[in-house]
């Protein structure tokens, strides 16, 4: 198991793709801290998603779609109440 690099919520923003690619193909782990605290960890996942039970997003769906903008939130004609 590698050992565990700690690094700052800024550096993380700057190099998250390098570190993502690491995290894959090397299993390196790491801890993101914000202020000195530890926030989140970022390491490699053993989960397998199996491609039948993926759902597609439905993008014409604000409430799936997470691009949605709030003028799209606030659309009278996307209210959930009228399709029940």
């Amino acid at each position: 198991m590698s050992e565990i690099k700690v690094i700052s919520a800024m550096e993380a923003r700057k190099r998250f793709g390098e570190i993502m690619n690491r995290v894959a193909l090397r299993g390196e782990r790491y801890v993101v801290e914000r202020a000195g605290k530890p926030l989140v960890s970022i390491g490699p996942t053993t989960a397998k998603i199996n491609p039948a039970r993926k759902r597609k997003v439905n993008w014409n769906d604000p409430f799936e779609n997470p691009f949605a903008t709030f003028t799209e939130w606030n659309d009278p004609s996307n209210d959930i109440y009228d399709n029940l």
